[in-house]
């Protein structure tokens, strides 16, 4: 019986090895949004209610999305910056919410909004 108490302190250890290396392959999964579908889940809940889900806002103080004339005088920089921090008071900042990827893969969704302009 006594040998078998030596080998308690190994089984601590290779299972506290496998539990963290758990534990990080998850996290890693919230931060990093997967597809295009989950990108969309997060536009659709954290921007949709203002910008609206396909990019055409609920009202005429948002900038559209899908204006080709807004993807222009904007950078991907700016852009990242203003879900980061917010805007002037109407938009919240999610910089303590979100992870810097996912702002990112929400500014890339947003890109995709961008309608070619009417002929």
């Amino acid at each position: 019986m006594k040998r078998y108490w030596k080998l308690v302190p190994l089984f601590l250890v290779v299972f506290g090895c496998v539990a963290n290396r758990s534990n990080a392959t998850n996290s890693n999964l919230t931060s990093s949004l997967t597809d295009d579908s989950e990108v969309e889940e997060l536009y659709i809940k954290r921007c949709g209610g203002c910008h609206g889900t396909d990019g055409e806002p609920r009202n005429a103080s948002t900038p559209d999305f899908t204006d080709p004339k807004f993807h222009a005088s904007r950078t991907d920089k700016q852009l990242i910056e203003s879900v980061t921090e917010g805007k002037d008071g109407g938009m919240p900042g999610y910089g303590s919410i979100l992870e810097k990827e996912q702002i990112e893969q929400l500014v890339a969704h947003i890109r995709k909004l961008n309608k070619k302009p009417k002929k």
